[in-house]
């Protein structure tokens, strides 16, 4: 399925084959053990203004804002966006996308100035983990990390930023994971670091793609290790086309599963490799958004591409959030899963790269949902 998008940067993403991602970039002297580091939201670009997050979890969907709608990034004007707008009622306007991808409206708010959404309006109906409406974007890239090697650490920056709130970077993650053979890292550290920070996590086993599926209908995001090979690539332009991968390589790599389509068919991942590593410059429509948030993998090939039949399900399914979290009420309507035990010891070593031989539920408890729509206050 294509998908209307209409990016910053009209460069083609770049094929990554070849592109040093086994571990390489430093020697093992270069990074070593540390204490994380927690950086301000004010440092992350995409953290500047205050802007509000969004995800539309159906194409039926629709928006709710109080004020008016005054311009829509990359659009002439708002009549030029395709959006239908009704402000029938006093005070508020309701939107509702005619097509599918990531957008920026900016609304003028009575007395209050001018506020900022990116929104995301999912291709197909989904389940989304958290809320639909969020103050933070917890999306990383392990590009410009200090090693293309650091998709496990950028996983962990991500479970960690939103479970906590905190905005870890993931050279920090890496220092404090430390540097070993290629590089490569393994559940058990990542989990580590994980819990480290404060933000319940547990590893739980994988027998089918129901039990990832059950940990995102408890309020839950999930890392998984795959062999990047056994998803399709997606056809077209990957920039228009969320469904597949982006990229060409065939390695290890870990991910964030962060929601499903309500048919089964995929898992909705923020994969946090960069569209290209010379600059990372593809952006979405709404102007923020890195190609690997909010990607579409089959789910059948996801389960058959696991390295290892486990994940790291964040929250502890049978704890809340932590109590400084952004989604710490996210989960309160699910009974929690059942804790599971483990497929394989601790202390196995399966690294990320150069490892061998191997409309639903309502999810937004935090805004008001009516009739398909999002009020946002």
């Amino acid at each position: 399925m294509f998908v209307r998008f209409r990016a910053v940067l009209r460069t083609g993403i770049r094929s990554l084959t070849g592109a040093a991602l086994v571990c390489g970039g430093c020697a093992a002297s270069e990074i070593s053990a540390a204490p994380l580091s927690v950086e301000d939201a004010a440092d992350r670009p995409a953290e500047r203004g205050g802007v509000k997050w969004v995800t539309l979890s159906s194409p039926d969907d629709f928006l709710v804002v109080n004020g008016n709608i005054v311009s829509a990034a990359g659009y002439p004007n708002v009549e030029a966006a395709p959006l239908e707008l009704d402000g029938s009622e006093p005070g508020l306007t309701r939107v509702r996308f005619t097509e599918p991808g990531f957008y920026s409206l900016s609304v003028l708010k009575p007395g209050l100035g001018e506020q900022r959404y990116a929104i995301f309006v999912s291709p197909v109906p989904t389940v989304h983990a958290g809320a639909a409406e969020e103050n933070r974007n917890w999306y990383r890239t392990q590009f410009n990390t200090g090693t293309s090697s650091n998709c496990g650490p950028a996983s962990v920056s991500m479970v960690i930023a939103w479970v906590t709130g905190k905005n870890v970077p993931v050279s920090s993650v890496r220092r404090a994971v430390g540097w070993r053979g290629i590089g490569g890292t393994s559940f058990e550290e990542l989990l580590k670091v994980i819990t480290g920070e404060g933000a319940g996590a547990a590893m739980l086993p994988i027998q089918n793609a129901r039990n990832i599926r059950e940990v995102i209908n408890a309020g839950g995001i999930a890392v998984v290790l795959i062999n990047t090979g056994g998803i399709s690539a997606a056809a077209g332009d990957p920039g228009r086309n969320l469904f597949g991968r982006y990229y060409d390589d065939s390695m290890g790599h870990y991910i964030v599963v962060k929601g499903y389509s309500l048919n089964g068919e995929y898992f909705v991942v923020y994969d946090p490799i960069p569209g290209d590593w010379s600059s990372n410059r593809f952006r979405y429509g709404d102007e923020l958004s890195m190609i690997g948030r909010n990607r579409y993998y089959s789910a059948e090939e996801l389960i058959r591409s696991l390295r290892r039949p486990v994940m790291i399900a964040a929250p502890v399914p049978d704890q809340g959030f932590n109590s400084q979290g952004p989604h710490r009420e996210a989960r309160k309507q699910y009974a929690p899963i059942p804790r599971s035990p483990q497929l394989h010891k601790r202390g196995e070593q399966h690294r990320e790269h150069g490892e061998q031989g191997g409309n639903g539920k309502d999810i937004y408890p935090k805004g008001k949902r009516a009739r398909g729509g999002f009020f946002c206050a």
